[in-house]
């Protein structure tokens, strides 16, 4: 199973059989430091940092 996301990240998942399984996200999100790396010199103001993790859910592989 693979995916992606509107940002470009993808995503995937291997060797999956046909049953029940748990999933959750978990997303973190760039500090100013990280987004200096990728882009010099603009500096983004008042940006949400922080991390955020969703809970288990079921989900259901059938046929």
């Amino acid at each position: 199973m693979i995916g992606r996301d509107n940002m470009g990240v993808y995503w995937y998942f291997r060797n999956l059989s046909l049953g029940k399984y748990k999933i959750n996200f978990r997303y973190r999100s760039p500090t100013q430091s990280d987004l200096n790396k990728l882009f010099r010199p603009p500096v983004v103001e008042n940006i949400w940092s922080g991390k955020v993790t969703t809970p288990l859910v079921d989900f259901f592989l059938v046929n």
